[in-house]
């Protein structure tokens, strides 16, 4: 470790070992080391081996004038007493305006995002997913996003949606999987695997956000999605089966039932909600969506999609979100 020693006097016969740096094996009081003499005000600091001093600007105001001055950091008093003071030369300095601002680097959002890949990196930024260690190995699914193939603004909504989901409920940090991507079969948009929830999107339709929005529009119009929602609410969907999964399979909220296998939340929550709401389960189709008609897990992923995406969810999705939310108090 190396200290630089400063003495706080101006006079030369006190100067001592102002600015000079040592090891620390050569610490000595009165030779390399503060008190130097009677009414001593040195002080040590360390000793960087870098030019700080000449990075960056200050600022200094001429008093005759008023105006102020930006300065290089490494001026020294001789320099700005000739500039300030004797003849009062500051040539090469600029002037600071009053509508001067500091400038600094602003954090980049995914707005600011040029390419896909780029969307891609700030995402594992986020650190939004699933790290864990087996057998010795860790496991961080943030390094296994994978957007590639995708319409560059399809890859944003897909921040979006993940952003808004992890805002909106910060304990699910580091609990589901991460993104991706690649082409499936049939007329899928996205899936969702059970254990800990990996969303995987369709290139096929994700490659082109018009094509994605129109045929979402059109199924939305044959009322197979909720109503209030848009292209967004695909991935929230499946984002819906990843809280199913992991509530079920991880925190075991419904308990342990036939041979200690957990009962799926989604199977305890749809006639809860549903009875609350006054409705029953063939009501599904007009107050949810005919696709949530399909069993209790797409049921639940309808509703979390509508209240996740929709300004004004319904009174099934409404009450659904209500018992969800008390759900996740629980999730630390």
């Amino acid at each position: 470790e190396i200290v630089a020693t400063l003495d706080s006097h101006t006079s030369d016969i006190c100067r001592g070992m102002d600015g000079k740096h040592f090891p620390m094996s050569e610490w000595k009081v009165g030779v390399t080391a503060p008190p130097f003499h009677v009414h001593c005000r040195s002080t040590t600091v360390p000793y960087f081996d870098d030019e700080f001093d000449a990075v960056g600007e200050r600022a200094a105001r001429d008093e005759e004038t008023g105006k102020t001055y930006f300065v290089p950091g490494n001026m020294t008093y001789k320099e700005w007493e000739k500039s300030f003071v004797n003849g009062g030369d500051k040539s090469g300095l600029q002037e600071a305006l009053p509508d001067d601002t500091i400038k600094t680097e602003e954090k980049k959002t995914v707005d600011d995002c040029e390419t896909v890949e780029q969307v891609q990196d700030l995402m594992k930024d986020q650190q939004w997913f699933r790290v864990a260690e087996i057998n010795g190995h860790v496991y961080d699914t943030n390094e296994r996003i994978g957007l590639k193939g995708l319409d560059l603004g399809c890859a944003k909504s897909i921040y979006k949606t993940h952003e808004q989901l992890f805002d909106k409920f910060p304990q699910l940090k580091g609990k589901l999987n991460a993104v991706g991507s690649t082409q499936l079969g049939g007329m899928t948009y996205a899936q969702c695997s059970f254990g800990h929830g990996g969303v995987t999107v369709n290139t096929k339709y994700f490659s082109d956000m018009e094509k994605l929005a129109k045929s979402y529009e059109k199924d939305l119009q044959a009322g197979f999605h909720p109503k209030g929602t848009d292209f967004s609410a695909i991935v929230m969907h499946e984002l819906g089966h990843a809280i199913d999964d992991y509530l079920s399979y991880t925190e075991m909220v419904c308990g342990l039932l036939n041979n200690y296998r957990p009962k799926i939340v989604s199977a305890d929550l749809r006639p809860k909600v549903m009875k609350s709401c006054g409705l029953k389960v063939s009501d599904i189709r007009n107050e949810v969506s005919g696709y949530a008609t399909k069993d209790a897990q797409e049921w639940f992923a309808e509703c979390f999609a509508e209240y996740m995406v929709s300004d004004e969810p319904r009174t099934v999705a409404a009450k659904f979100g209500e018992m969800l939310e008390e759900l996740l108090k629980g999730v630390k």
